[in-house]
């Protein structure tokens, strides 16, 4: 949604994928009524709503468009079929289009039957996601005397809960579709959230508060207050533990419901226009004003122990980029310390997939692995084995054809020329079709690679390279080092040093051992015959023990723990 006139979903696992809600042909329209595309399109997407409950069976999407006066005509809310990922079939026309009613806001039941759209004159309209048709409207004529601002309904289809430029929520019976209840506020509501899993309703106000109502007991239970701009959204997390609320000063919070505290807060380069929290809680999806994208936040308490103490009132909030996929130079200057981790010595709460919270790891007496699935690796050391077993019994015999005219010998009398295979041919000539790689083998990018990394000392990108190759094209790049395959002595000892500065960086363990396995398996008489390179895999071997008495160690560490918690009694 957006200027851009369109609406889109987005797909976060396995990868991010993005698909474009279908509007139709405009530009077959365009030409044969004589317009623009532009002027085909839908206003700007306002609001949406989205229900997917009965998605793929009709249409489960309801978009809000911009009434200004720029437009000549009042847009009616639309429909979209989020299945089929194109527009609805339904326009749902207000029963007061004469009034001059405008939609303002949509939501959709938990069943996916029904659309309640408020409208701008305060009526609020029944329709049914089925067929488009209006199914009445909620109270006696207008439910408010001016716009509602949002509208929300129970699971059970019940009770509704809309709100307009009053300080109050108004309750609803959406069955006999006449008013039940009152409840009044301090200010004015800008917005509804309503969780309904377990009846909680979250009012933004104007004055930049946040209430929360127990809908069973029509009673506000909760009031978070902390912002200085207007709120822009909120949302629970799924097990309701958790709201999340952005607002136009820059900062997105996390509030905890039970201690009725802020745990976690920090602020962004641009305000935070919506806010979306995963099913699984896994990411926090957020849009900036601004901003093109979706942002996409990690939930640090999955992974990590993070400490939820509640956040002082005084608290400085610290500024963090906003979530990116692009090289670490492109990332922002890095944030003072911020005052929660002076205080607990760690963040709390929600921090963002960029490059600075998955910095290099490593260093010291830590060893890690590659995270590579084991078939990369596992199979380096069993090539040869396998090319064996997957040599064909017979090479293919191609037909002898024989020639359209047949070659004859010069003279008087016809003879044929007595055809020769080419193996006897160059027998006779001393001939031969063996094409020596040493002579003709260029070097490939990976030995470039490891030349330039040589010249600079730093083997990190030449292990990259070799990292993105599966095991057939590592063990090719391996046979082409030596001086049988169009390598040297030079290139073999480039390698070492490599072998060599990765296992002092600890990193990618079980990998490095595959390739060194590998390389001395195929390399072992040549090292023995050249005291440089002996004197290289010497150095080689005390790093490998050294690094391997660590491992070791914590292996062992490990298993006698194990072993004494099986054999322990509680």
């Amino acid at each position: 949604m957006g200027m851009r006139r369109n609406l889109c979903s987005c797909a976060i696992l396995p990868c991010i994928v993005l698909m474009v809600l279908l509007t139709g042909s405009l530009v077959k329209k365009a030409k044969s009524y004589g317009v623009s595309v532009t002027d085909l399109k839908l206003p700007p997407i306002t609001s949406f709503t989205v229900e997917p409950a009965r998605s793929s069976d009709w249409d489960s999407v309801v978009t809000v468009h911009d009434n200004s006066s720029d437009h000549l005509t009042t847009v009616p809310a639309r429909t979209w079929h989020l299945y089929n990922h194109r527009i609805g079939v339904h326009q749902l026309f207000s029963k007061f289009n004469s009034a001059g009613a405008r939609p303002h806001c949509a939501c959709i039941t938990s069943c996916g039957n029904f659309a309640i759209v408020g409208m701008t004159t305060g009526h609020l309209e029944i329709f049914n996601m089925q067929s488009g048709l209006h199914r009445g409207v909620i109270g006696k004529g207008k439910a408010h005397s001016k716009a509602v601002r949002s509208v929300v309904v129970d699971s059970t289809n019940s009770e509704v809960f809309s709100v307009s430029c009053d300080p109050r929520v108004e309750v609803w019976s959406f069955h006999n579709k006449t008013h039940v209840d009152t409840i009044q506020l301090t200010c004015p509501v800008a917005q509804l959230c309503y969780y309904r899993h377990s009846c909680l309703l979250v009012a933004a106000c104007d004055d930049f508060t946040l209430h929360v109502i127990d809908t069973d007991t029509r009673r506000v239970i909760r009031k978070f207050t902390g912002h200085t701009n207007r709120i822009t959204d909120v949302a629970f997390s799924p097990d309701a533990h958790w709201l999340v609320s952005t607002s136009m000063d820059c900062t997105i919070r996390t509030w905890d419901l039970p201690s009725a505290r802020m745990i976690d807060c920090f602020m962004v380069e641009s305000p935070a226009t919506s806010v979306a929290m995963a099913p699984n809680s896994i990411y926090l999806a957020t849009t900036h004003a601004d901003e093109l994208g979706i942002y996409l936040w990690s939930n640090q308490t999955l992974y990590s122990h993070v400490s939820l103490k509640p956040l002082p009132r005084d608290y400085n909030p610290a500024a963090l980029p906003l979530p990116h996929t692009g090289s670490p130079d492109h990332t922002s200057s890095t944030t003072e310390p911020s005052l929660a981790d002076e205080l607990f010595a760690e963040h709390d709460g929600m921090t963002g997939d960029t490059e600075q919270s998955a910095g290099p790891i490593g260093g010291g007496d830590l060893v890690t692995l590659s995270s590579l699935p084991k078939s990369r690796w596992h199979t380096l050391a069993h090539m040869d084995t396998i090319k064996q077993r997957n040599k064909p019994k017979e090479p293919p015999k191609i037909p002898k054809a024989a020639p359209f005219f047949l070659p004859t010998q010069p003279g008087l009398q016809l003879k044929f020329v007595d055809p020769k295979t080419d193996e006897e041919l160059n027998i006779e000539t001393g001939a031969t079709k063996l094409v020596r790689m040493a002579k003709l083998q260029p070097m490939t990018d990976f030995q470039v690679c490891l030349k330039e990394c040589a010249r600079m000392n730093n083997f990190r990108e030449a292990f990259d390279c070799l990292k993105l190759m599966g095991p057939a094209a590592t063990d090719v790049e391996m046979r082409s080092l030596g001086p049988e395959g169009g390598g040297s002595e030079e290139t073999l000892g480039h390698m070492i040093q490599l072998l060599l500065h990765q296992l002092k960086t600890g990193k990618d363990f079980e990998l490095l051992q595959a390739h060194m396995s590998l390389f001395l398996k195929l390399y072992a008489d040549n090292i023995a015959n050249s005291k440089e390179l002996v004197k290289m895999v010497e150095e080689l071997l005390s790093e490998q023990q050294s690094v391997w008495g660590r491992v070791h160690q914590q292996l062992d560490k490990n298993s006698c723990l194990v072993g004494y918690l099986r054999s322990a009694t509680i």
